[in-house]
């Protein structure tokens, strides 16, 4: 099954792929982000491989 990808003109949005480690990552570093959602603390680079 290919991945689905739904796009607009302002917006895509898609799966998560192995090239998104690095961002995944870093997002996951903001503190809002780890106090608003329930991603371990600290979050480790091995915690985006697991989740791409």
């Amino acid at each position: 099954m290919e991945p689905v990808v739904l796009t607009t003109d302002r917006l895509r949005l898609r799966t998560f792929t192995v090239e998104d480690t690095d961002e995944v990552y870093l997002a996951a570093q903001d503190p809002d982000i780890q106090r608003w959602t329930t991603i371990p603390s600290p979050y480790a680079r091995v915690d985006a491989e697991h989740f791409v």
